[in-house]
């Protein structure tokens, strides 16, 4: 199957790997013709057995315009070497086998858009050929070795049920907590048209007067549906590192069981409500958001069991590795929706409420600016004392004076008080309370 026929099979998803012929480096292409998101990562051959690792597999995106999301295909993360490298759909990627001693020898993992990952060892090299993938049999949704070489020939958006012979998602991690929540910290990526961005508590600090029960602005608004304070749009995470802070709400109950929890919140200066009858409803000031991942614990081991978006009053709750939702290695992909900030597990248009006042509130999410949470993680824990502590990302303790806003009382809020109100909906809703007050983090028999 040449690279023509396969950009013409419609709906189906290929990974071309033609021959080559360079004596220290196999180059091959990744074509994504689905619908979907894939994602490669190359591995040590110990990842199965003591046998070294020779030569690795470099990946490169190729700048072939937009994908069928609307996203420029060069914007996918892709790390070079051994990835990971998430190849957009309707998109192509470059993948070299680079070789030691002659030789190159590894483990590629795939991952389909639910998040179900298998892997095959590659074997060979020796200077003129590209490796052998070593496989058995053909799962219904992957061919290997047509044509040889290493070709692979991928024919669905998604493995099939009954895929027999590979390495499964959620495997244990081992590690410290700090290592944990960076593992599996969010991707969360902005609406395309989004003005109001996340920040950090001490960048809100800035622009705001801390009173007794509340933040407020410094200057009062122009109006209840006004957005004109100084440090409203926050910062742009493509042009600053924002931090998500991640709050390990340890011995959660579920069926008699005690989980782990990572609560990963993120908070944006300003909260942009929705336009009904030529006026805004629903703006405040402060906006405290969050996803939280559920861990199994089994002595130093924690297997990710599963996820909750929360969407408003409400959330989203998923199982790991449900087709609902994407990941990028260990991390979830999430979208936040544009103006409100409640987050989702895919990009689309969604109704979250019915008013008999305003009638029904719709949020957009899509594929914009990417934050990928996990460059800055604020580890939040709580002492033996029953107050809250934090290290930020570079091991400082007490990161943006924490333990100061950690522990506000539960009643205290972030944002202005509530103007503007008719029929029990307001203009400007009053700020939220923080986020170790949420039941996400305080209610033991809760996944929220």
């Amino acid at each position: 199957m040449n690279r023509k026929q396969l950009l013409c099979a419609l709906g189906s998803f290929a990974v071309l790997l033609a021959s080559g012929a360079a004596a220290a480096m196999c180059e091959r292409h990744i074509a994504n013709n689905s619908t979907g998101l894939w994602t490669f990562k190359g591995g040590a051959f110990g990842v199965r057995s003591d046998e070294p690792n020779t030569g690795n597999a470099w990946f490169e995106q190729i700048d072939t315009g937009r994908s069928v999301t609307g996203q420029a295909c060069k914007s996918y993360a892709c790390t070079g070497k051994n990835g990971p490298c998430t190849v957009g759909p309707g998109c192509l990627a470059k993948i070299s086998y680079s070789t030691t001693g002659g030789a190159t020898r590894g483990e590629m993992f795939v991952r389909d858009q639910s998040g179900e990952e298998h892997s095959w060892r590659w074997n060979g090299g020796f200077f003129d050929n590209c490796p052998e993938i070593q496989h058995n049999g053909n799962t219904g949704a992957v061919s290997m070795n047509q044509p040889a070489d290493g070709d692979y020939s991928v024919g669905r958006a998604r493995w099939s049920s009954d895929a027999k012979h590979f390495v499964r998602q959620a495997k244990p991690f081992k590690g410290s907590l700090r290592d944990l929540a960076k593992a599996y910290a969010p991707r969360v990526h902005m609406h395309p048209q989004e003005q109001w961005f996340p920040s950090s508590v001490s960048f809100f600090e800035k622009y705001v007067v801390r009173k007794p029960d509340r933040y407020t602005t410094k200057m009062p608004l122009d109006s209840p549906s006004s957005s004109d304070f100084p440090g409203a749009v926050g910062q742009r995470p493509d042009k600053a590192s924002v931090p998500v802070y991640a709050v390990v709400a340890e011995n959660k109950i579920e069926a008699g069981k005690e989980f782990t929890d990572i609560v990963y919140f993120m908070f944006y200066p300003y909260n942009r409500g929705k336009q009904k009858v030529d006026t805004m409803w629903g703006n405040h000031i402060g906006d405290w958001e969050h996803l939280t991942v559920r861990f199994k614990r089994s002595d130093t081991d924690y297997v990710p069991v599963k996820v909750s978006f929360s969407v408003h009053d409400t959330n989203i709750e998923l199982p790991w590795g449900a087709p609902d939702f994407l990941t990028v290695d260990t991390h979830v992909v999430a979208f936040e929706a544009k103006g409100t900030h409640a987050v989702f597990p895919a990009q689309g248009h969604f109704v979250y409420k019915n008013i008999a006042v305003l009638g029904s509130l719709i949020d957009d999410t899509g594929t914009g600016v990417a934050w990928d949470t996990w460059n800055n993680v604020v580890l939040v824990t709580k002492e033996a004392s029953g107050k809250y502590a934090c290290i930020g990302h570079d091991g400082t303790r007490n990161a943006e004076d924490c333990k100061r806003w950690l522990n506000y009382p539960a009643e205290f809020r972030w944002g202005n008080a509530e103007e503007g109100c008719v029929a029990g909906q307001c203009r400007l809703e009053q700020g939220p309370t923080g986020p170790t007050t949420k039941a996400a983090v305080t209610d033991v028999n809760r996944f929220d």
